[in-house]
């Protein structure tokens, strides 16, 4: 083990609490290497939307944050769930204080925003320039848009959010989304059992790499919704920049494969899933989130991975878990969903 470092960590959490309007925020200090140690300095929640905030119908408006990016210093933290009121928007802005506490939040009001559905992942590019945030893919209808918005993926330029848009667009219908790219993601994540790829899978990682790589990470697959796999794959697609629009270019191709149900551990929970995936340029490492909920109830742990471990898809080297000072995996105690880097010594 090497000598100890200071290494600051916070670890987003999104999930529900009784009243649905506020999400945790906990931050972790990893010290050393091999395996990294980390210990949880700060903790706190913030308010998504003010109490008692209800949809047109009566439904209670619910704060289920499932992707965060600093994009330029800029924390954004996106809801999986709409948000009512013209003045509201699933996409947020966090300001955050020196400790990592969340002060205030401000909505990003923009209609392509508004029209998609289950946002589970963001990511800058590796130059900072962009920012890409994507939908669940999780669904589709193959004879009506009904569920379009649930496939879409956007960008616009770190700076300039005016120029948002719907990347690899086209329209049915009415309804804009990326939803041709959903049957090359499910291609790329072709089985024994599923030879065409699984009719069922859900995005909720987004990474970006040097080279302009784009790493999506897949949290379950199944034959459907209620019949399914946790699981952590990892697809790439190459991005770049065309008319001052994001384009993807190529195919997809699966590049890891790690069962977290297949993990050996008493504290470490099965039926963990991929949460969030992040690219670590410091260290040259691809972190990984995982989280699990069920009758043994919340929780999360995080992981890396050198980037030399993404080959063919075949792969299944084991990630390295995150430690405490006594060695057990460090856990969290809610279903974290969404993490990024501040700074390169502070994950939030």
């Amino acid at each position: 083990m090497t000598s100890p470092r200071q290494f600051m960590v916070a670890s987003f959490f999104g999930a529900l609490l009784e009243a649905c309007v506020h999400a945790p925020v906990a931050i972790v200090a990893p010290l050393v290497d091999a395996p990294l140690v980390a210990k949880i300095v700060h903790q706190g929640v913030f308010a998504c939307f003010p109490e008692g905030t209800k949809f047109l119908d009566g439904k209670p408006a619910t704060c289920e944050p499932s992707a965060v990016v600093n994009a330029a210093g800029q924390l954004l933290a996106a809801n999986d769930k709409p948000v009512p009121g013209e003045d509201r928007s699933p996409l947020m802005r966090l300001v955050v204080d020196e400790s990592g506490q969340v002060v205030d939040v401000r909505y990003e009001v923009n209609a392509s925003v508004a029209n998609a559905q289950k946002f589970e992942a963001a990511t800058t590019t590796a130059d900072g320039a962009w920012v890409l945030l994507s939908t669940a893919f999780d669904r589709i209808d193959e004879d009506s848009n009904a569920l379009d918005a649930y496939n879409t993926l956007l960008a616009w330029p770190t700076d300039d959010m005016s120029k948002l848009h719907v990347v690899m667009a086209q329209t049915d219908g009415g309804v804009t989304s990326s939803k041709g790219l959903r049957s090359a993601l499910r291609s790329a994540l072709a089985t024994s059992r599923f030879p065409n790829g699984p009719p069922y899978f859900k995005i909720e990682g987004l990474a970006a790499l040097p080279g302009n790589l784009l790493l999506f990470g897949v949290r379950e697959q199944g034959e459907r919704f209620d019949d399914f796999s946790y699981t952590a794959d990892i697809v790439v697609t190459r991005h770049r920049v065309e008319d001052n629009r994001m384009v993807l270019d190529g195919g997809f191709t699966k590049i890891y494969r790690f069962s977290p149900a297949d993990l050996v551990g008493t504290d470490v929970k099965d039926h963990l899933g991929l949460s969030s995936i992040a690219y670590d340029a410091k260290r040259d490492l691809v972190w990984l989130l995982t989280s699990f909920e069920g009758d043994g109830g919340l929780g999360a742990y995080l992981w890396t991975l050198p980037r030399h471990a993404l080959g063919d898809g075949a792969s299944c080297e084991m990630p390295e878990i995150v430690v405490d000072k006594t060695g057990q995996p460090l856990r969290f105690a809610h279903k974290a969903e969404g993490m990024d880097f501040l700074s390169p010594d502070v994950l939030f």
